[in-house]
């Protein structure tokens, strides 16, 4: 049931509102009063108290020299050079600040649903436009920010990111956790990043083991990483070329022998293999008639 209509507090007004804070929005006088007033409920935590602080006389914007304004900062926010004046005083002081940032994250905890839903449709309608003003702030202002980041993190008194689980210590300077939840997270990325790597392997070898030729399982369990041309020639070669996915039983039958497929890799790179040395045909290469004939 909608508020009963009251009329406006501001001296010699008296039109009927049924804002909480009762006052109209009628004329100049009467909108600084409402935006003084919104003021002092957000310091107050979104209490509305039964009777505000009055100033009888409104003053005219300092900035602008048009507009009525009640304003503690004696500026009105009519147009957007005052806003900005306005918004740079309310900044300045302390107070203000501690107190809207207090209402924010208040504000945040009981509406969040409500303030998510706004943002996505928001951003659905006009995220062209707040992209390119991204691309654009970046553009003029990067090195400020980047400066304003690194300041940030750089801070010994952030709190963890699991701090809301729970975690009790600060964050290590230029991350985002603690020294405990930075090596799980180093872990896991090592982890993730060794995963693609596999996979990548696997879909350039069909998902076939480079030694015995036999299909490798769908999610990679029980396979292992194997140099086609072994790190015994005196060399580790950690690059892509000298690398094939093998079954664990297959690397380590192959264990540091020298195949066909490794000299023609030495051959082509470059590669000394060394005076002795014995050619080992895997048993995916060997023909059929022979391997049936040694059974």
């Amino acid at each position: 049931m909608p508020a009963a209509a009251v009329p406006c507090e501001v001296k010699g007004c008296g039109t009927l509102t049924r804002s909480e804070l009762r006052v109209c929005r009628s004329n100049p006088p009467c909108e600084a009063e409402r935006v003084r007033r919104h003021r002092i409920v957000k310091k107050l935590g979104g209490y509305i108290p039964d009777e505000f602080p009055v100033r009888t006389e409104p003053l005219l914007c300092g900035t602008c020299g048009v507009n009525y304004t009640l304003s503690e900062y004696g500026v009105c926010q009519a147009n957007p050079e005052c806003k900005a004046v306005h918004l740079r005083l309310y900044l300045a002081d302390a107070d203000n600040r501690d107190a809207n940032r207090a209402w924010q994250r208040q504000r945040r905890v009981d509406k969040a649903d409500a303030v998510h839903a706004w943002f996505r449709q928001r951003y659905a309608r006009d995220s062209d436009v707040i992209n390119a003003r991204k691309r654009q702030r970046r553009l003029e202002n990067g090195d400020a920010i980047r400066a304003q980041e690194r300041a940030r993190m750089g801070r010994p008194d952030r709190p963890c990111r699991y701090a809301k689980q729970g975690c009790e210590r600060s964050a290590v300077p230029n991350s985002r956790f603690c020294d405990v939840h930075h090596r799980e997270a180093s872990r896991r990325q090592h982890q993730r990043k060794r995963a693609r790597v596999r996979e990548k392997m696997a879909i350039a070898q069909d998902y076939v083991c480079g030694w015995c030729g036999k299909e490798l399982p769908g999610n990679l369990k029980g396979c292992a990483e194997d140099h086609i041309i072994p790190i015994n020639i005196g060399i580790a070669i950690e690059d892509p070329w000298n690398k094939q996915l093998l079954h664990s039983r297959c690397n380590l039958q192959k264990a540091a022998q020298i195949t066909p497929q490794a000299v023609e890799l030495a051959l082509e790179r470059g590669i000394d293999l060394g005076d002795h040395y014995v050619v080992v045909i895997p048993p995916a290469a060997k023909p059929e008639s022979a391997a049936g004939a040694r059974s």
